[in-house]
């Protein structure tokens, strides 16, 4: 029991006992509602040492146990280390790794009233390259699979239909404001997913010898 502002005691006590995880839960929808006023979780996800599990409100595990890991690979540096810290904590739980990443045909693209031109595969093509090079670089085992899907929707599709028991996605490193004014991929899913989201702050080093979650050499 310690006194003083939640996120500052909790980010504290991480760093003193070289913690593994912080679990936390969050206020669902008026989670959004609450970022701007310096919600915990909030400031969590983007400054804590170590990786932090997010319960919304009304989420659950399966009854079957932690059996799969939805990962939100978006093409960005933070991948590989989020794809190597879902296989190691699925080696721990005995649980396969699912990777996922999403696509959108951006509307409006040719102006209004404009006839677009026929869907061809590019983007879906673009999106599994980007999606087997990130998983390929891990060096991990990992079923794949490119939703074409708002961000948050793809990854909440994807575990409803594994029945998956966790979701992990890495911050976006941006502020407060910015989270609210872009919709968040994490302040989303941590408000509003039906199972647990395990989040990679920006601030987590997950390299041998860096304290806290240290992945092994080897993948």
């Amino acid at each position: 029991l310690r006194a003083g502002e939640p996120g500052e005691v909790l980010l504290a006590a991480a760093g003193e006992l070289d913690a593994e995880l912080l679990i936390v839960g969050s206020r669902g929808l008026r989670e959004i509602g609450c970022v701007l006023l310096g919600s915990v979780s909030s400031e969590l996800m983007r400054a804590a040492p170590c990786p932090v599990v997010v319960v919304p409100p009304g989420s659950a595990v399966p009854v079957s146990g932690i059996r799969s890991v939805v990962v939100g690979v978006d093409g960005g540096e933070r991948d590989v280390p989020l794809l190597r810290l879902a296989a190691d904590l699925g080696r721990r739980l005995h649980a396969a790794v699912h990777a996922v990443h999403s696509f959108q045909v951006q509307p409006g693209a040719y102006g209004a009233g404009a006839m677009a031109p026929p869907l061809t595969e590019e983007p879906r093509e673009a999106a599994d390259e980007r999606l087997h090079r990130a998983v390929d670089e891990a060096g991990v085992r990992a079923r794949e699979s490119v939703v074409e899907r708002a961000a948050a929707d793809a990854l909440v599709f994807a575990a409803e239909q594994d029945g998956a028991g966790l979701i992990a996605v890495a911050s976006q490193g941006h502020g407060k404001l910015h989270s609210i004014l872009h919709g968040s991929v994490t302040v989303r899913l941590a408000a509003q997913a039906p199972v647990p989201v395990l989040v990679l702050p920006t601030e987590a080093e997950l390299d041998a010898g860096s304290g806290h979650y240290e992945l092994p050499e080897a993948a």
